[in-house]
């Protein structure tokens, strides 16, 4: 169809407190994110774009996922 896509459009990289803001609200329904330095994380992230970050955050979610699974319970400690 004519007019969808007929322009391009820059779009620049999101800065350092843009980075921190786009991670903070892709990270805002995982539970115990608490102690993520999201300041830190902006600052290692520069030409990363919003996209990017999206997925940084669901690879460690997953990642996170893994390790509590990989990880010895409490239950199978307690048997002998």
């Amino acid at each position: 169809r004519p007019g969808r896509l007929d322009r391009l459009v820059f779009v620049n990289e999101p800065d350092e407190r843009a980075r921190r803001d786009i991670l903070q609200l892709v990270c805002a329904s995982a539970p115990q994110h608490s102690d993520v330095n999201f300041d830190q994380i902006a600052a290692q992230t520069v030409h990363f774009s919003g996209a990017d970050l999206q997925a940084l955050a669901y690879n460690a979610r997953l990642l996170a996922a893994h390790e509590r699974l990989d990880a010895p319970s409490e239950r199978n400690e307690e048997q002998p």
